[in-house]
Protein backbone atom coordinates (compact mmCIF):
# COMPACT_ATOMS: atom_id res chain seq x y z
CA UNK A 1 0.00 0.00 0.00
CA UNK A 2 1.43 3.42 -0.86
CA UNK A 3 0.80 6.29 1.64
CA UNK A 4 0.90 10.11 1.14
CA UNK A 5 0.38 12.95 3.76
CA UNK A 6 0.75 16.31 3.12
CA UNK A 7 -0.14 19.41 5.40
CA UNK A 8 -0.87 22.94 4.83
CA UNK A 9 -1.82 26.31 7.30
CA UNK A 10 -4.67 28.14 6.05
CA UNK A 11 -5.25 31.59 7.31
CA UNK A 12 -8.92 31.25 8.00
CA UNK A 13 -11.72 30.09 10.37
CA UNK A 14 -11.11 26.33 11.12
CA UNK A 15 -15.06 25.75 11.10
CA UNK A 16 -15.31 27.50 7.96
CA UNK A 17 -12.53 25.35 6.15
CA UNK A 18 -14.00 22.22 7.75
CA UNK A 19 -16.99 23.28 5.92
CA UNK A 20 -15.80 23.54 2.58
CA UNK A 21 -13.78 20.53 3.19
CA UNK A 22 -16.94 18.57 4.01
CA UNK A 23 -19.29 19.83 0.94
CA UNK A 24 -18.47 17.56 -1.75
CA UNK A 25 -20.50 19.61 -3.98
CA UNK A 26 -17.22 22.21 -3.85
CA UNK A 27 -14.36 19.91 -3.97
CA UNK A 28 -13.62 20.25 -7.47
CA UNK A 29 -13.44 24.38 -6.93
CA UNK A 30 -10.22 23.87 -4.41
CA UNK A 31 -8.82 20.55 -5.53
CA UNK A 32 -8.24 21.08 -9.24
CA UNK A 33 -9.89 17.33 -9.56
CA UNK A 34 -7.30 16.00 -7.82
CA UNK A 35 -9.38 14.83 -4.94
CA UNK A 36 -12.61 11.63 -5.63
CA UNK A 37 -15.17 13.76 -3.83
CA UNK A 38 -17.66 14.95 -5.76
CA UNK A 39 -21.40 13.86 -5.41
CA UNK A 40 -24.37 13.16 -7.46
CA UNK A 41 -27.75 13.54 -5.53
CA UNK A 42 -27.70 13.74 -1.50
CA UNK A 43 -26.51 10.57 -0.85
CA UNK A 44 -22.88 9.44 0.47
CA UNK A 45 -21.72 8.28 -2.70
CA UNK A 46 -19.39 10.13 -4.65
CA UNK A 47 -17.90 10.33 -7.80
CA UNK A 48 -15.84 11.73 -10.60
CA UNK A 49 -15.63 9.57 -13.45
CA UNK A 50 -12.69 7.97 -12.01
CA UNK A 51 -13.06 6.72 -8.94
CA UNK A 52 -16.19 6.09 -6.83
CA UNK A 53 -15.82 7.01 -3.39
CA UNK A 54 -18.08 7.22 -0.02
CA UNK A 55 -17.51 9.97 2.04
CA UNK A 56 -18.29 10.67 5.93
CA UNK A 57 -17.47 13.80 8.29
CA UNK A 58 -17.41 14.29 11.65
CA UNK A 59 -17.88 18.02 12.46
CA UNK A 60 -16.86 17.38 16.04
CA UNK A 61 -13.35 15.86 14.90
CA UNK A 62 -13.31 18.57 11.64
CA UNK A 63 -12.55 15.56 9.80
CA UNK A 64 -13.44 14.25 6.16
CA UNK A 65 -12.87 9.97 5.57
CA UNK A 66 -13.61 8.99 2.35
CA UNK A 67 -13.01 5.23 0.94
CA UNK A 68 -13.51 3.23 -2.43
CA UNK A 69 -12.79 -0.31 -1.35
CA UNK A 70 -13.79 -1.74 -5.02
CA UNK A 71 -10.51 0.58 -6.41
CA UNK A 72 -8.34 -0.09 -3.55
CA UNK A 73 -8.63 4.03 -2.60
CA UNK A 74 -8.94 5.73 0.98
CA UNK A 75 -8.11 8.82 2.37
CA UNK A 76 -8.87 11.56 5.02
CA UNK A 77 -8.83 15.18 5.86
CA UNK A 78 -8.23 16.72 9.08
CA UNK A 79 -8.33 20.58 10.38
CA UNK A 80 -7.24 21.39 13.53
CA UNK A 81 -7.30 25.21 15.12
CA UNK A 82 -3.70 26.39 15.00
CA UNK A 83 -4.19 29.43 17.44
CA UNK A 84 -3.21 32.80 15.63
CA UNK A 85 -2.86 31.44 12.34
CA UNK A 86 -6.14 29.57 11.58
CA UNK A 87 -6.48 26.12 10.32
CA UNK A 88 -3.59 23.28 9.89
CA UNK A 89 -5.18 20.84 7.36
CA UNK A 90 -3.46 17.31 6.54
CA UNK A 91 -4.74 15.24 3.89
CA UNK A 92 -3.44 11.66 3.67
CA UNK A 93 -4.58 9.15 0.87
CA UNK A 94 -3.80 5.35 0.58
CA UNK A 95 -3.54 3.39 -2.42
CA UNK A 96 -3.96 -0.37 -2.48
CA UNK A 97 -0.91 -1.91 -4.02
CA UNK A 98 2.73 -0.30 -4.79
CA UNK A 99 3.30 2.15 -7.36
CA UNK A 100 5.70 1.26 -10.44
CA UNK A 101 8.38 -0.72 -8.86
CA UNK A 102 11.73 1.50 -9.06
CA UNK A 103 9.50 5.14 -10.40
CA UNK A 104 9.39 7.85 -8.32
CA UNK A 105 7.77 9.64 -10.99
CA UNK A 106 4.32 8.00 -10.07
CA UNK A 107 4.81 9.39 -6.33
CA UNK A 108 5.78 12.88 -7.21
CA UNK A 109 2.77 13.22 -8.92
CA UNK A 110 0.26 12.10 -6.13
CA UNK A 111 2.63 14.51 -4.08
CA UNK A 112 2.09 17.00 -6.11
CA UNK A 113 -1.59 16.61 -6.80
CA UNK A 114 -2.01 16.66 -3.09
CA UNK A 115 -0.07 20.07 -3.28
CA UNK A 116 -2.25 21.47 -5.76
CA UNK A 117 -4.94 20.70 -3.72
CA UNK A 118 -3.76 22.05 -0.55
CA UNK A 119 -2.45 25.47 -2.42
CA UNK A 120 -6.18 25.48 -4.17
CA UNK A 121 -8.22 25.18 -0.71
CA UNK A 122 -5.71 27.81 0.66
CA UNK A 123 -6.36 29.96 -2.29
CA UNK A 124 -10.57 29.60 -1.93
CA UNK A 125 -10.40 30.45 2.04
CA UNK A 126 -8.06 33.16 2.11
CA UNK A 127 -9.74 34.51 -1.13
CA UNK A 128 -12.62 35.10 0.84
CA UNK A 129 -14.45 32.25 -0.78
CA UNK A 130 -16.96 29.24 1.09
Amino acid sequence: MAEFERTALVSADPKAVFGVLANPRVTASWSHGRLPLQTEGEGTGAADGTHEAVLSTSPEQMRVEWTSPSRGYAGWAQVSERRGMGAEVTIHLSLAGDLEPGSSQDAERVIEELDSALDGLCVRMEGGGS
